[in-house]
């Protein structure tokens, strides 16, 4: 039986793995949160390599506060570059099969359809500039891996759009979502299925995927199914904007073209409507939201 090593477990997506792993008897799996294993700690990332020796890794740890990181360039360049050089010779020393998540921030967003895995990298913030320093790392110096992109990534678990929009939402809150950035958002618990099934084909050098639920859709739109989904949507007052002003600079257009990876995996990706209503009801009947 594979053994699989899983960080970040207390993150969104660590969360989700764990309650997918249950479906794939075929791998022994072993979570470590930040506090068992620091990956910025190179002495921490051998030990844990030494004692659990994994076949597979899947790496969520990331810094991934999209503003902090303007004010926190070199914490955000420790965990997200930084970090995988080590992270990417233990798991040559061990054979060990490296799946690493990255974002589509690593692009401009000045395209007008869905960005390829073979699209050039030119991120517009310091998020962005230190996941793709990431990859770069794992490519050149990891011999077996998985280079995961993916999009505004969210769930019922920790801080993310869902999360915000509910709590808001749920206290009558005026809100101005952005209608002009467009992408396809992500259900963790998609991604998720998703990168177990990945990990039962470790590949032999190193390839990019994309993954993001399929269909488009801006921020104003995803926040008005929310609310929609959530049977809120009467009691929030919502209303589009062009402008909303944050810390770092968001690619307008970050859609990414997830069809490379539902092809070696024969794997249909579900519409992110679907996904978001299939989810919400699952969360809403297991207490979780």
């Amino acid at each position: 039986m594979k053994k699989i090593l899983i960080n970040g477990l207390n993150g969104q997506l660590g969360k989700c793995l764990q309650r997918q792993a249950k479906d794939f008897t075929d791998f022994k799996f072993i979570f470590l949160s930040s506090q068992d294993w620091d990956i910025t700690n190179n002495d921490q990332t051998q030990i844990v390599f030494d004692e659990y020796q994994p076949d597979i890794l899947i790496n969520t740890a990331a810094y991934t506060n999209v503003d902090d990181a303007e004010k926190e360039r070199e914490k955000a360049f420790s965990v997200n570059a930084d970090a995988l050089a080590k992270i990417a010779h233990q798991c040559n020393q061990y054979q060990t099969f490296l799946i690493h998540i990255s974002t589509d921030y690593v692009f401009a967003g000045t395209k007008s359809t869905a960005y390829k895995e073979t699209d050039f990298c030119d991120p517009i913030n310091t998020y962005g500039q230190s996941k793709r320093l990431g990859e770069q790392i794992v490519e050149q110096n990891a011999r077996h891996a998985a280079i995961i992109r993916t999009s505004w990534l969210y769930s019922s678990f920790g801080k993310n759009f869902l999360t915000t929009m509910l709590a808001l939402g749920k206290k009558g809150v005026d809100l101005k979502i952005v209608n002009n950035q467009f992408g396809a958002p992500t259900n963790a618990n998609d991604l998720a299925y998703f990168l177990l099934l990945l990990a039962q084909r470790p590949s032999d050098d190193v390839q990019h995927f994309h993954f993001c639920n399929s269909g488009k859709t801006n921020w104003h739109d995803f926040a008005k199914l929310i609310f929609q989904t959530a049977g809120i949507k009467d009691q929030v007052n919502l209303s589009p904007t062009d402008h909303y002003p944050t810390k770092a600079q968001r690619p307008q257009y970050s859609l990414l073209d997830s069809s490379k990876l539902s092809m070696y995996l024969k794997k249909e990706i579900p519409h992110w409507q679907n996904s978001l209503e299939y989810w919400y009801k699952k969360d809403e009947d297991e207490g979780l939201i």
